[in-house]
């Protein structure tokens, strides 16, 4: 049961804001986010390592905005095993450019897809049999597997889960309208969030409780279930802010909590040059990408990666699921 916040803000220097928890199986494998993908130099993502894709994906390529998508799994009618493909690679198409109502959508489980610019914001959903498509407005709403604000209202989807989400909804709603919004363009993250980052790590709750955001279950499989990993993005015209957290469980035993991991110095270069910094002002645990001024230039802009095919679930290379990964986690 995954669940995205987005503050829209436009007259602010972080027009929008963008709480992601991803839910999931843990033992599922992944990797933190990276540049995991050589065909697209300027995304950073974490990867799904059964299917090759993403859960979330930003992108700042020369000369255009930048752009991120963010993926939910929804309810509806499933696609053919036969014909189905990953929704992994939904995140890198859509920050590559590709229209989502060009893909063959018949070739996918339900997805509600958000494509977020400092400009706008817009969820694209697909039920299995038909497309929709929503510009949020000014203000904060929430993602659903549900649909935005829950208003889906898609039948498959069992009472009490849809209880569940609406719980949480509605508590993490009202707490994230409370505070001051921030606009985390520097600093720590606990600086830069300010009152948002407690209630992002799960504002107190206990795991059973039925708004918890970082929750813990355990299926009748014996496989444990909940909140694997948490970002928190915020978008400027010039500037994308990345932080990423890690759900642990404590060694306690007694609740999970959020780990922000330290991440390596790593830069590239391109006709404009993003930074995955890591120094004073931006410590381990942080993504801060900056899109350098590139006026007038033509080049380095992303190009949009090559058509899904059944041979060819994500994004034209192979499947990658014999790296390893040194932490379970989300997948798609």
């Amino acid at each position: 049961m995954c669940t995205a916040f987005v503050s829209i803000a436009p007259d602010s220097a972080a027009p929008v804001l963008l709480l992601s928890v991803r839910d999931e199986y843990t033992d599922r494998r992944w990797l933190p986010p990276g540049l995991h993908w050589p065909e697209q130099p300027d995304v950073v993502g974490g990867l799904d390592l059964g299917g090759g894709g993403a859960w979330l994906a930003v992108a700042t390529g020369a000369g255009a905005e930048p752009v991120a998508a963010c993926l939910l799994n929804g309810f509806g009618r499933t696609a053919s095993p036969r014909q189905r493909l990953s929704r992994g690679g939904l995140p890198l198409i859509a920050v590559g450019g590709r229209p989502v109502n060009s893909l063959r959508l018949e070739c996918y489980d339900p997805f509600h897809l958000i494509v977020a610019r400092p400009s706008g914001v817009r969820v694209t959903s697909w039920t299995g049999n038909s497309l929709e498509d929503h510009e949020l407005p000014a203000g904060l709403s929430v993602v659903l597997n549900d649909g935005v604000d829950g208003r889906a209202g898609a039948q498959p989807c069992p009472h009490h889960i849809r209880a569940t989400m609406a719980a949480r909804a509605t508590h993490f709603r009202a707490r994230l309208r409370a505070v001051e919004r921030p606009e985390p363009l520097g600093g720590r993250p606990d600086d830069a969030w300010g009152q948002w980052l407690p209630i992002a790590c799960g504002d107190g709750l206990p795991v059973d409780d039925p708004a918890a955001l970082i929750r813990r279950l355990e299926s009748s499989s014996g496989r444990a279930w909940g909140a694997v990993s948490l970002s928190l993005l915020a978008l400027a015209h010039q500037q994308v802010r990345y932080d990423f957290g890690a759900v642990s469980d404590s060694d306690s035993g007694l609740s999970p909590r959020v780990v922000l991991e330290p991440r390596p110095v790593r830069r590239w270069t391109a006709p404009c040059t993003a930074v995955n910094r890591h120094d004073d002002q931006h410590p381990p645990g942080q993504h801060l990408l900056q899109q350098d001024r590139c006026a007038g230039s033509s080049q380095g802009r992303l190009s949009a990666p090559p058509a899904c095919t059944e041979s060819d679930p994500v994004t034209g290379r192979s499947r990658i699921s014999e790296r390893r990964s040194r932490r379970n986690g989300p997948g798609l």
